[in-house]
């Protein structure tokens, strides 16, 4: 399932009316160490546009202090919520997401006169840490509740396909990402359920270890769409902060 972020914020809220689109040029700006401008007119601009991803892979990872942007690693999502009913609670909680910046870049086209981008990446791997809760009420008579229970879920191979939109304010030509399109492809995982402690009830123990052991098209249909919105969200934030500061033609000036 493909995710599509819309632009949350209006324009104005992305780019200041009363900024001079002049005001911020590429030389001066606090991204012209690592943004590069490419050439609309560069027979191979998708080449340009690459050097820029790899130029900021770093600054994906550190984060961009000057840009108010936080560091991607570890992706931090509060709460996963996989069913939650009278008698059945079971969510995740305190999910930390790392790895995300080791990626390759496996497809990218630019198509600069719609303003659209499209990326496949190559995720090597996935590491998330989060803990497992769960009450289960009236099971066989019986309750199951398990509390904060560490699991570490690791996947390799990570497929990412993204389609990127901008969109430029007539009134002084700055740039936004207006949409992100984002589908991540999870075959399998591996999970390390240790915390699942045989010194507890043989039914909390059996339940909780095979919920996440032997339920993996279950887990990843919920972890999917979370996993998703969150990347997509944090790209969202991250490219704005960026091409905010920019004419279109500062970007992508009509030359070679």
């Amino acid at each position: 399932m493909a995710l599509v972020v819309p632009a949350t914020a209006s324009s104005d809220d992305l780019v200041s009316s009363n900024e001079n689109p002049s005001s911020n040029p590429i030389p001066g700006s606090s991204a012209a160490s690592y943004i590069h401008v490419c050439g609309r007119k560069d027979p191979n601009p998708g080449d340009c546009i690459l050097r820029n991803v790899e130029n900021l892979k770093s600054k994906i990872c550190e984060g961009i202090p000057e840009l108010s942007v936080e560091p991607l690693e570890p992706l931090y999502i509060d709460k996963i919520d996989v069913i939650s009913a009278d008698n059945v609670k079971i969510f995740f909680a305190d999910v930390y997401i790392s790895h995300l910046c080791n990626f390759e870049v496996k497809y990218f086209h630019s198509d600069l006169e719609k303003k659209h981008f499209d990326v496949n990446l190559l995720f090597k791997r996935i590491d998330i840490n989060m803990t497992h809760n769960m009450n289960i009420t009236k099971l066989f008579g019986l309750t199951v509740d398990l509390k904060g229970k560490e699991i570490h879920i690791t996947s390799d191979n990570v497929l990412a396909k993204a389609g990127i939109d901008l969109n430029v304010v007539n009134k002084n030509d700055k740039v936004y990402v207006s949409n992100i399109n984002l589908d991540i492809d999870i075959k399998e995982y591996e999970a390390d359920p240790s915390s699942y402690s045989k010194e507890e009830s043989i039914l909390t123990y059996g339940v909780g270890n095979s919920f996440i052991g032997n339920n993996q098209p279950q887990m990843l249909m919920v972890l999917k769409p979370v996993l998703e919105d969150a990347v997509s969200k944090q790209i969202f934030r991250l490219a704005n902060a960026i091409v905010k500061q920019f004419t279109y033609d500062e970007l992508f000036p009509d030359r070679t």
